[in-house]
């Protein structure tokens, strides 16, 4: 049975990853094998292999749960589930509520998590997608997304249809407030806007309003682009708003065809936002995910939560295979 199938309303926020049972872990700068390689592009992102009964963990996801004393038994994943969410895991909080509670030795600390996958960029593996599918986030996360787009179109990298996946989430005062909304984030181009129109009020109305007022390449706004917002009613249950998952689903309600979707994120989230659309689009869609490198002055906190929710979602996808 394929595992795209089998998730429900339920598992959305944990949707991931379509197990090869036998491949081995390899990182990104590994050519991946003939058989992953037709699962998905991104698929060589992933830090569990085999089964709930026999996990293999990858080796540098092990070198780091040693470095930091995570305790767990040899062979349950149980065990190093809960671990994980006494350590990392931010309940309601968003991302931006989590405490900056550093870790010692956040250099040696960043050079596991290096090794894992979540802080080097993942560029694209062909140069031409049927879509371009820019994913919602905060007002900086998305200018940033949107600026990484542009800077692959630049180099090369081609696409028929641009795609935004957003949310209907009222934006946050404190951390996108007007001044913010109309700052250009570092390693942006510049955003213009002449005061004529309202400012977004939404995550979604920022996403149109930056691909709309940010200097991207002239013939890069000529692409037709579709954007999927969800609305606060279409969340996931328990969830405070809609999430990445809800967003897909936004987007398939509309029937898209087929095709090869690049996917734009960012790293520290990469590896779980990749298999969240990997396994919520159908099995006739090609999932490449990619984004630009997690800088330095991300908060160790913020990183290794992320790192606690992709290892999450691989665990949920174990867990309904047995």
């Amino acid at each position: 049975m394929s595992y795209r199938r089998f998730f429900n309303r339920s598992l959305l926020p944990f949707a991931i990853l379509c197990i090869c049972a036998t491949t081995p872990f390899y990182t990104h700068a590994n050519a991946p094998s003939q058989e992953s390689s037709k699962k998905s592009p991104s698929s060589s992102l992933k830090l569990i292999s085999g089964s709930v009964e026999h996990p293999i963990l990858s080796q540098p996801f092990t070198e780091l749960l040693e470095y930091l004393e995570v305790p767990y038994e040899k062979d349950n994943l149980d065990s190093l589930m809960q671990a994980l969410k006494v350590r990392f895991d931010r309940g309601s909080r968003e991302i931006w509520e989590i405490p900056n509670k550093e870790i010692k030795d956040k250099a040696t600390v960043f050079s596991l998590l290096e090794k894992v996958g979540v802080l080097s960029e993942v560029h694209p593996k062909h140069a031409h997608y049927d879509y371009a599918v820019v994913l919602g986030a905060t007002c900086v996360r998305m200018q940033k997304r949107l600026a990484h787009l542009d800077r692959l179109y630049k180099s090369g990298v081609r696409f028929d249809r641009i795609i935004l996946l957003s949310s209907e989430r009222p934006l946050n005062p404190e951390i996108e407030s007007k001044e913010q909304i109309l700052k250009a984030a570092e390693n942006v181009p510049a955003l213009s806007y002449d005061g004529k129109g309202p400012l977004p009020t939404t995550e979604g109305e920022a996403f149109a309003f930056y691909l709309k007022h940010l200097s991207l390449d002239s013939e890069l706004k000529k692409i037709p682009c579709t954007q999927a917002s969800a609305s606060m009613e279409e969340k996931a249950p328990n969830h405070l708003r809609p999430n990445t998952a809800d967003s897909v689903w936004k987007w398939l309600k509309a029937n898209p065809k087929p095709g090869s979707a690049l996917v734009i994120s960012n790293q520290p989230y990469v590896g779980y936002q990749g298999q969240v659309l990997q396994n919520l689009l159908p099995e006739s869609f090609l999932v490449d995910t990619v984004g630009e490198k997690a800088t330095p002055d991300y908060e160790t906190m913020t990183v290794l939560n992320a790192l606690y929710r992709w290892f999450q979602t691989e665990y949920e996808v174990l867990k309904e295979r047995k």
